[in-house]
This record gives structure tokens, C-alpha cells and sequence, in this order.
């Protein structure tokens, strides 16, 4: 395997929130609830791509899992792939989706 050239963006590097932190995660998530309504958005995300219950959504760069856990109550299933090194982002999730849900790791992919 060849090195990275040093101009190409790493998707591998965490930036600011680390993920693998269940305060930083439950932080991150309060506080962007305070502008951000989740519900609401991931809706509208699902009525314009006519997504239903038969469908299956992929959510890239799940980060904290706020569309991905919204979308899996109104889908079939959902898959959240994200760079961060574990299932902590979804602890903090009071209530799991009704729907199936699947989290699995990036690094765990290859």
C-alpha cells in the first residue's frame, strides 16, 4: 500500500467531537437540540427522497446517529456507517427505533 500524499484530506482523523466519548457525544447532541429539530428535518429528508417503510437508507458519516435512529422508525432498515471507533455515539439514545437498526464500523469493513 502506497502512502497518503500529505494534500489528501484524512477522513480518518477525528475533528473536535470525539465520538468515543459518551460526554462529548450526549454534549454534542444536547447542544445542537437546542437549534436543531431532528425530527422534523429527517422527515422532511424522507418525504422529499419518498422514502416509506419499505425502505432501506444507508447514512454515511452517521456521526452522533440523530437522522440514522429518526429514519429507522420510518424505514425498514437503516445502516449508519461512521469513522468513529465504537457504538458509544447510540448509548446516550433513550429509546431504540422500532425499526431494525444496524451500526456497523468503518474500520471493521475492510
Amino acid at each position: 500500500m502506497r502512502p497518503t500524499p500529505t494534500w489528501q484530506y484524512d477522513e480518518m482523523k477525528p475533528c473536535r467531537v470525539d465520538y468515543s466519548r459518551d460526554d462529548q457525544v450526549a454534549g454534542y447532541d444536547t447542544r445542537h437540540r437546542k437549534f436543531r429539530d431532528y425530527a422534523r428535518a429527517t422527515e422532511e429528508i424522507i418525504r422529499r427522497l419518498a422514502l416509506d417503510a419499505d425502505s432501506v437508507v444507508i447514512d454515511l458519516c452517521a456521526g452522533t446517529g440523530a437522522f440514522a435512529l429518526q429514519a429507522a422508525r420510518m424505514c425498514h432498515t437503516v445502516y449508519a456507517v461512521d469513522v468513529s471507533t465504537g457504538s458509544k455515539p447510540l448509548k446516550h439514545i433513550d429509546k431504540p427505533p422500532s425499526a431494525a437498526y444496524r451500526q456497523r464500523r468503518l474500520k471493521d469493513s475492510h
